[in-house]
């Protein structure tokens, strides 16, 4: 008789046997299946937002430390971080491509800054409608400021990561970018302001104030300072615009009454679009102008140049293979900086998604442990049980000269044959569970992370404050917390549940095959 056969009718003629064995599987299979779906949810999640988030990197003090060392010495010396120190950490693996950029504000008297007065529409009534940088806003109403942005590379970064779209013309020419050509990409909306149309030529001013009788005095007034009583020099500046781009604003739901974020997002979308981008050289050479008019004993200290001659304060950024790499390229490029200087990386709106989940994430990791203890003991418990009730069965088994191996798989085809049906409902089963029960404990501690305020410092060289930022929302969260199971899961599922029970069964009949048939036959016992 095959031992398939002897298996069957095994099962056959003890029915409450094999149904406890079916009960126990089962239930042990639910809570595996229900673990290992959550803790699946979870890694997927964790994926899924980190790879929403800006592949964004930049250079910053570390404000902490730096402060830590003013405690304990009254000056405290900042290395500065050089092109070749960039270029070092630009070569890592995990970047794409890397840029350094300078920003200055040129003046006019005839242009005008856009404003995107139907963005505030999305915000409650209580809040007012301003553009915050503008100087007219600030009672000086004959000028206007503008922000250069001076990249390095011809390729323009922020259109390469996605910050902005260049809609219609071109980026920079490498011969542009190195010898400080005075062209310009600007706005789509700021063209409009200006009725200005691609290929043609702004104007804009150099104008540099004196700045030491406002030094020690308390009367410091906006219109003072730019008036012309008080301008030491001005040159003017023609640019040719060779590019135009477009900014889409993000907004999210409000968090509270204030409309906090969807503010700052909006007051982030008119400082992009009022930006002009054109190449770093002919940043430094305006710079440069202003130092040696003003001197150098005004110039504030600054953390990133090409020698310790010039004043420059750089801007680093890194764009990133895979959102995924942040952390890795953190950790791999922090060697290379000098003391008081980090990598400051985009995952602050993550963080505290991720200490949620973090938490979730041991209740399936202990059930997981629990039950695979549990499935061990109490299997190898109820089949020892089973084994004793069989011992003169197993023993003329043995007296009749069957191979010890196969009254092992004898009694092993008889569990596995209703592995496969108990698995397979408590995989349904638990994965149903779980997916209620924890959908219902992520929702409610997300809840509870959206009431606690928290307030997060954006610096000034932050990835955020450049304008790479992805605001997560619970909504954001559960839309991506998903229980079902894909096709490796499950493979994993059967083979780790089936592999477990193989162990346990092994356990418990190892010793009773070890025994002679004498022995169990004149002893009627295994144990």
């Amino acid at each position: 008789m095959s031992l398939l056969k002897r298996a069957y009718i095994s099962i056959k003629r003890h029915p409450i046997r094999t149904l406890i064995l079916f009960t126990i599987i089962l239930i042990l299979a639910i809570l595996m299946s229900g673990a290992i779906s959550v803790s699946h949810a979870i890694a997927n999640t964790d994926i899924a937002l980190r790879r929403q988030l800006p592949a964004i990197a930049t250079i910053r003090m570390d404000q902490e430390s730096f402060m830590r060392e003013l405690l304990e010495r009254d000056e405290v010396e900042i290395e500065r971080v050089t092109p070749a120190t960039l270029r070092e950490i630009g070569q890592l693996s995990y970047v794409r491509t890397f840029d350094y950029f300078l920003t200055h504000r040129l003046f006019s008297e005839t242009l005008m800054r856009t404003f995107n007065l139907s963005a505030f529409d999305v915000l409650s009534s209580a809040v007012a409608p301003n553009d915050s940088e503008s100087l007219q806003g600030q009672g000086v109403d004959w000028l206007e400021w503008f922000q250069l942005k001076g990249v390095y590379e011809a390729n323009v970064l922020d259109i390469e990561a996605g910050l902005i779209d260049l809609v219609v013309g071109r980026t920079f020419t490498q011969a542009e970018a190195e010898s400080g050509a005075q062209v310009a990409i600007v706005s789509q909306s700021w063209l409009d302001e200006n009725s200005l149309i691609l290929g043609d030529t702004f104007t804009l001013q150099q104008r540099i104030h004196g700045i030491e009788q406002f030094l020690n005095t308390d009367h410091f007034t906006f219109t003072d300072y730019f008036s012309d009583e008080n301008l030491l020099v001005s040159e003017d500046f023609d640019f040719e615009i060779i590019g135009v781009f477009d900014h889409e604003i993000r907004f999210r739901a409000s968090l509270d009454s204030f409309d906090v974020e969807n503010f700052a997002a909006i007051e982030e979308h008119m400082r992009i679009l009022n930006q002009i981008y054109i190449p770093i050289s002919f940043v430094e050479s305006l710079i440069n102008m202003s130092n040696e008019i003003l001197g150098d004993d005004l110039l504030d200290d600054t953390v990133l140049a090409d020698t310790e001659d010039n004043y420059f304060s750089y801007s680093a950024i890194f764009l990133l293979n895979d959102p995924l790499d942040l952390e890795a390229f953190k950790e791999a490029a922090t060697p290379l900086l000098p003391d008081l200087m980090m990598i400051d990386i985009a995952t602050h709106t993550y963080a505290d998604f991720s200490t949620s989940m973090e938490m979730i994430r041991g209740i399936p990791t202990l059930i997981t442990i629990g039950a695979i203890f549990a499935t061990t003991i109490i299997l190898c418990l109820i089949i020892f049980l089973f084994l004793y009730d069989r011992k003169y069965e197993i023993g003329l088994y043995l007296a009749l000269g069957e191979e010890k191996i196969k009254i092992f798989f004898q009694f092993l085809l008889e569990i596995v044959i209703i592995v496969p049906i108990a698995v397979t409902i408590g995989l349904l089963i638990g994965n149903v569970i779980s997916s209620n029960l924890s959908t219902n404990m992520i929702r409610q501690e997300l809840i509870s992370q959206s009431e606690q305020a928290h307030i997060t410092t954006i610096w000034a060289d932050s990835p955020a404050n450049l304008g790479f930022r992805h605001d997560i929302t619970p909504e954001e969260v559960l839309e991506f917390f998903d229980t079902s199971l894909d096709i490796y899961t499950v493979i994993f599922f059967y083979s780790s549940t089936l592999l477990l029970i193989v162990f346990s069964t092994a356990l418990s009949t190892i010793y009773a095959l070890k025994l002679s048939p004498k022995y169990i036959l004149m002893k009627g016992t295994i144990g």
